[in-house]
């Protein structure tokens, strides 16, 4: 699914009703069917509550307007405030019309121009069980104004569930920043795709839930305009590859080469290769510390391990020579033989390669000065404490994440996985996604472990880095719900994990 800006989303709205002509009428019709019928699915005692919808002067206000009818015409109790400090109460033609509708049905409108009209509003928000928030939508790229911001400040203070139509008033859509107030929400009912700064900034503390209706704009409008960036979903953890022949064999499911673990961090080496084998991995070779030898491979003998005495430029000779993919870094150490370890593999062979934790941190030791004359594919996948040492001096926490991620992504040529809630996903070419699938469960030791390893998997069964890693992502949110639903948040191991991984890959098929 898109995951648009302002700009964006004003572009399908035009090329909507200009190229594909569609009525704009029409389309805030759809809009406002859409809205009440999820009024009704949410709130299944709507027609006992007393509903307020404010009203902006824009066509977010039209939509409003239209909402209010319907609620009206179905039976629910209804009061309209439209604010509006223009001097000439200039409003959109769209809005004009359905205020000239709703004039002629029994549905109490008041107009707000300015703040001493605001005592009634004041009085019916402490009887009102609903309120609906149509002043701005999108469009708003400034502060709120001293009378909205009043609005707003009077509506917060009070506890009820407040419903935005399509964004909430006072968040920026383009980046999820707030400059004064923004009018918290219960639900957010994004129009035909959603907003980025839904998942950026403030957003996710303000949309609450976020529900993306359909209007009936045809999704080939957005696809002509080659949007860069996509919200990841349910539908997204579903791996894109062909059912296995009758005939197949292992070796056409990728040779994945796994060099991680370290004394004390042994675990790591067995999470990453397990999740890659139930991920799809044909085969899985483990290069190990050989202390850590006897500890990785009794727990696992469906990958191939090797012991090492690290450095040995004869062991990753070994595994160039026979894996497709490489993954780095998951509790392998940080010192001085590490380095020269990643060192030589940047230096050698062509295959894509993953680094995740400590291969993150002896990256940031080396610098990231080669990255950008690589010729292999190259899969970075921070923690944001992990990010921050890879920018350096050049790190600015004002920026996005996703704004970050996808920056960092250009510049060095690789594709990031930037961790955390709402994980970013960038690559070189400039696409990102923006992970919707989250849960508190995956905040566990080894949960990182365990997303690598499925990374490096899908990469060696044929799948862009970018695909792979999106891919992923998503699976690894979604095997998080479930352990949470298993287990329960506090409880979920990283092991707990890798076992979903199974179930969700043949609920996928």
């Amino acid at each position: 699914m898109y995951l648009v800006n302002r700009q964006e989303m004003k572009e399908i709205d035009a090329r909507a009703i200009d190229q594909w002509r569609f009525p704009s009428l029409i389309l805030m019709e759809n809009a406002a069917r859409s809205i009440t019928e999820t009024l009704f699915e949410t709130y299944e005692d709507l027609m006992d509550r007393r509903i307020i919808v404010l009203c902006g002067p824009g066509n977010n206000g039209g939509d409003g307007l239209a909402v209010a009818r319907m609620l009206h015409l179905k039976g629910a109790k209804v009061a309209v405030y439209i604010v509006n400090e223009s001097s000439d109460q200039k409003t959109s033609i769209d809005h004009g019309v359905n205020r000239e509708i709703i004039d002629h049905l029994s549905i109490r409108v008041f107009d707000i121009h300015r703040e001493g009209q605001l005592r009634l509003l004041k009085a019916n928000l402490n009887h009102c069980d609903l309120l609906i928030d149509a002043l701005f939508g999108v469009g708003l790229d400034r502060p709120l104004s001293a009378l909205v911001t009043e609005i707003v400040d009077i509506a917060n203070e009070r506890d009820l569930p407040v419903v935005a139509i399509d964004c909430p008033s006072g968040l920026n859509a383009d980046n999820g920043q707030v400059e004064g107030a923004v009018l918290e929400c219960t639900d957010t009912l994004a129009l035909t795709l959603p907003k980025v700064g839904f998942y950026a900034g403030r957003g996710p503390d303000v949309c609450g839930r976020v529900q993306v209706l359909d209007i009936g704009i045809p999704s080939e409008v957005a696809d002509s305009l080659a949007v860069k960036t996509s919200l990841l979903t349910a539908a997204d953890a579903k791996v894109k590859k062909d059912k296995r022949p009758a005939d197949c064999y292992k070796h056409q499911f990728g040779h994945v080469g796994i060099i991680a673990g370290s004394v004390g961090m042994s675990g790591a080496a067995v999470l990453t290769a397990q999740a890659a084998l139930r991920t799809g991995a044909g085969l899985v070779s483990v290069l190990a510390d050989k202390r850590i030898f006897h500890a990785v491979s009794t727990v696992m003998p469906e990958a191939m391990v090797r012991p090492v005495q690290w450095p040995s430029p004869s062991a990753l000779d070994w595994l160039l020579a026979r894996a497709n993919v490489l993954c780095l870094g998951p509790g392998l150490g940080l010192d001085e033989a590490k380095e020269e370890t990643l060192r030589y593999l940047l230096d050698q062979g062509d295959q894509p390669l993953v680094l995740d934790a400590d291969g993150l941190s002896l990256l940031a030791r080396l610098g990231l000065d080669g990255l950008k004359e690589a010729t292999r594919d190259l899969v970075l996948t921070p923690h944001p404490g992990e990010f921050k040492r890879l920018c350096g001096e050049s790190y600015d926490p004002k920026v996005s994440r996703l704004e970050a991620a996808r920056a960092f992504a250009e510049e060095y040529r690789v594709t990031l996985v930037l961790k955390g809630f709402q994980t970013v996903v960038a690559a070189a070419d400039g696409q990102a996604a923006v992970n919707s699938i989250n849960s508190p469960a995956l905040a566990t030791a080894g949960s990182g472990d365990v997303l690598a390893g499925m990374i490096t998997a899908l990469i060696g069964q044929g799948l862009s880095p970018f695909e792979a890693a999106t891919t992923a992502v998503a699976l690894h949110g979604q095997c998080g719900r479930n352990c949470a639903d298993i287990y329960g948040e506090d409880s979920t191991l990283a092991g707990d994990l890798i076992q979903e991984i199974a179930k969700e890959l043949r609920r996928g098929k």
